[in-house]
């Protein structure tokens, strides 16, 4: 058993499983498990407990690694509409009972097998590939965790991971579904085509004011004049402000002397090193470098590729061990250093190549000095232009007012639709907060006090909604102009379709493609092959999906890529290349169907769990966790 397992923990299904696992209680609806438990802890199932701290950790970093994807940092809030605290919860319940399940299956991993997990774990090796006690101690300690809970974690984790692949490893993927499958992906088809524009039809012939009335009756709602509203804005910028302010010689000089660093490169190497165990060993090389003996035969006698004994092209501060990266930036390009007894153990290090630091000068960094400072005095004035904003309003002001009083530019939107379009049906430019500002306009209403934008920090934008012009249906004398170019685009359009199809049900009757686009005074076009998910223009997506729906000789019709035009063709001939077994491609589609048929177990497995263990939730724990008031 214990075999198996260790054997199951290194299979392919562990880089998978807990992925998968993440959204697998989302099939359950979290929401009907919600009920009362002991006060300090969240999830209960069976006998595994997950305490309401662990889910504020989880749900924390969950929030930073999205911040940091995102750019910024995200809220409670925020987190809470991408459905974040959801997913931790599920990823929490998930594990909980699978822990559950090994539990009570009564499975273990040996210690033997969680020391030789943890060994193997390249974060806790040193850079020659070796694992080092002190630095796994020093890991944990940075990240916040013991090593007694680390272990526990891992061999919790190593359990899931077997238990997953005892499900879902050792069945071999169907040749049959293998062949459908090379088919579907790898079948090219050729075909014959020429293309119709509306140029190949007859002319249409001016609407009668029946047909333009008949028209317009059926796409009253297209032709509607939209909900228009009137805006008053007030946009406040750090950028904007920057020209305003001042700043002299001696703060530039000394902001220069701050940040020197910033305008510093620093001297970089590529560093190589040796680390031994004993010191024996250690100078038992480095005698043997003395006497004749290059650093790379040294390596080599010890087994050990150039790339595990390289640092690569590094500044003094990107070595761990400050003593051995003192030793290492004494040396000269070439000379071998002597015996270092390092953290990691005794070293011996070479330079192969230096590259020297530069430094920018005050005058070179200046005009960025300059800007920086204004930058941020701006945002400090625009703070508290913030505060006398907001101050105002409270006080009653309108922002037509507070832009008199305070010197701001008050931006006036007479009439703008949820689109951004004006009455001429443009897009008004320059609209302060864009597609956002937009959305809360036309949420709100005539006299309300907003709260205001917030963009890119410290840039804020203030506005009120002024009058408000509902939608309406337009008559058709006001848009008959708008009314009759769509009429004449649509018989166009119709015109054009007719004349393909019947190009069409010309040659699946038996004329020849030839001979129909001769009657067009067209030529007939061989394309190359193309498989479903190409386009080959003037074909589009349409086209090719249709082309891959006919049988031999058929013909059909569709869109142009560009569109505006129809595409008449033909469909001449199917090919498809002889599976290999051994191919690159091939391989990669049995791993895709083995993923796909181990999510589908793995979620059916997990979802069943619910089934055989009592899941309970704490929901008040849980809604105090996220911020929620508590229930009476």
């Amino acid at each position: 058993m214990m075999d198996a397992l260790r054997r199951g923990a290194k299979s392919w299904v562990a880089k998978f499983l807990l992925i998968i696992l993440a959204g697998s209680f989302a099939l359950w609806g979290v929401a009907d498990v919600l009920n009362r438990t002991d006060e300090a802890t969240l999830i209960t199932i069976g006998e595994t407990k997950i305490p309401g701290e662990q889910y504020r950790y989880e749900l924390q970093n969950e929030m930073q690694n999205f911040g940091r994807r995102l750019g910024r940092p995200i809220t409670l809030q925020e987190a809470r509409v991408f459905g974040i605290d959801r997913q931790v919860l599920g990823r929490l319940i998930t594990q909980a009972s699978l822990d559950e399940k090994a539990r009570s299956m009564g499975l273990n991993m040996s210690d033997d097998a969680i020391a030789e997990a943890i060994r193997n774990d390249p974060q806790f090796q040193t850079p020659g590939g070796q694992f080092d006690q002190s630095y796994f101690q020093q890991v944990l300690r940075a990240s916040g965790r013991s090593e007694a809970g680390y272990v526990a974690e891992k061999r919790r984790e190593m359990l899931r991971q077997a238990i997953g692949n005892g499900l879902t490893a050792g069945t071999p993927v169907s040749e049959t579904l293998r062949d459908l499958i090379h088919a579907y992906s790898n079948e090219a088809r050729s075909f014959d085509y020429f293309v119709l524009t509306k140029a190949d039809t007859d002319e249409i012939a001016e609407p009668t004011p029946e047909e333009l009335q008949t028209y317009f009756d059926a796409n009253t709602q297209r032709f509607a004049a939209p909900e228009y509203r009137s805006i008053n804005i007030i946009a406040v910028d750090p950028e904007a402000l920057t020209s305003t302010i001042e700043v002299t010689e001696d703060e530039l000089q000394t902001e220069y002397d701050i940040r020197k660093a910033d305008y510093s490169t620093p001297e970089r190497r590529e560093v190589r090193q040796i680390v031994f165990a004993e010191r024996e060993e250690a100078e038992a090389a480095a005698g043997a470098i003395a006497d004749g003996k290059s650093f790379e035969d040294v390596a080599t006698e010890r087994g050990l590729a150039r790339t595990e004994t390289e640092l690569g092209l590094v500044a003094k501060g990107d070595i761990v061990d400050p003593t051995v990266a003192d030793a290492a930036f004494a040396l000269n390009q070439g000379e071998v250093s002597d015996v270092i007894e390092g953290q990691f153990g005794f070293v011996i290090a070479t330079v192969d190549a230096i590259q020297e630091g530069s430094e920018r000068s005050f005058e070179d960094a200046r005009a960025e000095l300059e800007q920086s400072l204004k930058l941020a005095r701006a945002e400090t004035a625009v703070l508290d232009m913030f505060d006398k904003v907001e101050d105002a309003r409270a006080g009653g002001q309108t922002l037509a007012e507070i832009a008199e009083a305070n010197g701001l530019e008050l931006v006036t939107i007479e009439k703008v639709d949820a689109a951004g379009n004006g009455p001429d049906g443009n897009q008004i430019e320059n609209l302060p907060a864009g597609q956002e500002l937009l959305r809360e306009a036309f949420a709100t209403d005539v006299g309300l006090e907003n709260d205001p934008i917030q963009q890119r920090g410290t840039s804020f934008v203030w506005f009120d909604v002024t009058d408000i012009e509902p939608g309406r249906d337009r008559t058709l004398d006001e848009v008959r102009d708008r009314v009759a170019e769509a009429w004449r685009a649509e018989q166009e359009a119709n015109a054009l379709s007719t004349a393909a199809q019947s190009a069409v049900e010309a040659i699946n009757n038996g004329e020849k493609i030839t001979a129909v686009a001769g009657q067009y005074g067209k030529s007939v076009t061989s394309a190359r092959p193309v498989k479903r998910n190409e386009t080959s223009a003037p074909a589009g997506s349409s086209a090719v999906e249709r082309l891959f729906l006919l049988p031999q000789g058929r013909a059909a019709q569709a869109p142009t890529a560009e569109g505006g035009n129809r595409i008449v063709f033909t469909m001449e001939r199917s090919m498809l290349p002889e599976r290999d077994p051994n191919a690159e491609d091939d391989k990669e589609v049995v791993d895709r169907i083995a993923i796909a048929r181990s999510n589908d177990l793995l979620f059916q497995y997990v979802g069943s769990l619910e089934d055989e263990f009592d899941v309970v939730v704490n929901g008040e724990l849980l809604r105090q966790l996220l911020g929620e008031p508590a229930t009476n």
